[in-house]
């Protein structure tokens, strides 16, 4: 078989893994005596493959009891490393069966990173959000990665269902679907940062700066490629809506850090210096999500579209990005 010919298998699997079939020999059910075809019992619900306890039914068990057995754990982890947009887009579709449960996903794995203590998620606390008890919480949360991770993608959920809510594959994008992209996503981020740092850890690049370089590289490498297998854009038509969706959300969240971190403070009696001092920075986020929101819903109608004005919207969110970067080094 050619590479050409195996890459075609591997593309039809990644849009369509599953192939289900229907089970038509007879089944008497054990459990309440009735007589059916199929996976169920159409009577009490009991599994078509109950039968006598054997050593399989022990090791079931104790897969249930992780979440490896039905909808496994390891087979949505596999297809989140393979095919993790079009796992997103099957879920929020209503395919729920070819996944397990995003939100319980989430819990298992990020429990496992905390046990195995692999992932350094350690750092000096209160030393970016204040001595009042909303800083204590938050350093609480920000200093465990998996936790975090899920923190700071929320507030991608509204400007991805802005730019990407006409997307040929899911027209009906709604915010609560996003909630669960995001989630995924989380899910995914924590395998690569797990598999990532290990190659770095046998690579002998320890370094925590490297570690944090590896970070900021692969989170938007990740959003785009799922965005893209998710949304149906293409290369180009995904690009530039993920930089607008990244340049929304990276100023919604720096402007809630310089809120939150500066929150004691504005409310004192010297709180009104402090504010002249940062509505520049806060009115300058404003300015770049407002530019990012009429920008991608201008580009978004076909007409534009047929205009060919790519390298205009391109350096558009170059700009934009430019300007985060600095509002980002002024922060400190």
């Amino acid at each position: 078989m050619s590479i050409r010919e195996k890459y075609r298998q591997f593309r039809q699997w990644q849009k369509n893994p599953l192939d289900f079939k229907t089970d038509t020999t007879q089944h008497h059910c054990l459990n309440c005596g009735e007589q059916f075809t199929g996976n169920y019992c159409p009577t009490c619900g009991q599994k078509a493959s109950a039968g006598r306890f054997t050593w399989k039914s022990v090791r079931q068990s104790v897969l249930d009891l992780w979440g490896l057995g039905s909808r496994s754990l390891s087979y949505s982890l596999w297809q989140l490393l393979w095919r993790p947009g079009y796992l997103m887009r099957d879920y929020i579709s209503g395919k729920m069966q070819v996944c397990f449960p995003p939100v319980k996903m989430l819990i298992v794995v990020a429990l496992l990173v905390s046990l195995s203590g692999f992932v350094d998620t350690g750092g000096e606390e209160g030393g970016y959000m204040g001595n009042d008890w909303l800083g204590y919480v938050l350093d609480k949360i920000l200093s465990q990665m998996q936790w975090a991770m899920l923190l700071l993608s929320l507030f991608f959920i509204l400007p991805t269902w802005w730019v990407f809510r006409s997307a040929p594959h899911c027209e009906r994008h709604t915010l609560p679907q996003g909630f669960f992209v995001q989630v995924l996503f989380c899910v995914q981020f924590l395998m690569f940062l797990c598999l990532g740092l290990l190659l770095l850890s046998w690579a002998g690049f320890e370094d925590q700066e490297v570690a944090n370089l590896y970070v900021m590289l692969i989170v938007p490498v990740l959003y785009f490629i799922d965005y893209k297998q998710l949304f149906g854009y293409g290369w180009w038509g995904t690009l530039w809506r993920w930089a607008a969706m990244v340049t929304m959300g990276a100023s919604f969240l720096l402007m809630t850090f310089i809120l939150i971190n500066n929150r004691v403070e504005l409310m004192s009696a010297d709180g009104q210096k402090l504010w002249v001092q940062l509505m520049p920075k806060l009115f300058m986020l404003l300015m770049l999500v407002v530019s990012s929101l009429t920008v991608t819903d201008v580009f978004n109608r076909k007409r534009w579209q047929q205009w060919g004005l790519w390298p205009v919207v391109l350096l558009l969110a170059g700009v934009a990005l430019l300007t985060l970067f600095s509002v980002m080094q002024t922060m400190g």
